[in-house]
């Protein structure tokens, strides 16, 4: 590959969790990843780590104002699944699919006697959780308070994150994390 400058200009971006401008990853509409500067010189190319360890060369995406055949949904932009099988699903679908996502398996705390958080966020019993630093202090504190009740959360959730990313959850047949395209089930290796 050869360094594409214009690449570099059209796609620069000011990155807020590295406090400095940066260059879009070839797939960034799935990935969202940004790259230092000078990431061409020491790699050659415009993939981020995550990107370049899949496999993936720069992914193939359109424009379509079509339902997405997995979310029923009608996104503008779609990816052609890259498990070389010719189907194409939204870019949302495609990430779910593509990428493990373990707050998926998380347990919220307040079962097991953690106090709520104290901005009011609800919590579902298991999924996604809030990441208040109010209620991360409130958690750091039951885990001194009562150490066995945080123990046996602790245990649970890293039990539930570990039957997740195993895939025995997939066994209802879910493609999420499965990197498997929903339709023929070719798996993208």
């Amino acid at each position: 590959m050869v360094r594409d400058l214009q690449y570099e200009q059209l796609n620069t971006i000011y990155d807020k969790s590295y406090d400095s401008y940066r260059i879009k990853c070839k797939n960034y509409e799935l990935c969202k990843s940004t790259l230092p500067c000078d990431h061409y010189q020491c790699y050659s190319n415009y993939l981020c780590m995550s990107c370049d360890i899949f496999g993936w060369k720069e992914l193939e995406f359109r424009e379509n104002n079509e339902e997405c055949i997995v979310c029923l949904e009608i996104n503008t932009k779609q990816l052609k699944f890259p498990a070389n099988c010719g189907h194409w699903f939204c870019v949302s679908c495609s990430h779910n699919i593509l990428f493990w996502d373990e707050t998926r398996y998380h347990l919220s705390p307040v079962p097991y006697g953690c106090p709520p958080c104290p901005n009011g966020c609800i919590n579902p019993e298991k999924g996604r959780q809030c990441y208040c630093e109010e209620h991360e202090k409130i958690q750091d504190e039951w885990e001194q308070k009562q150490p066995d009740e945080y123990e046996e959360w602790n245990n649970t959730e890293n039990e539930s994150i570990s039957i997740g990313f195993s895939g025995t959850e997939n066994i209802n047949g879910s493609v999420f994390g499965s990197k498997k395209c929903p339709l023929c089930r070719k798996k993208y290796e």
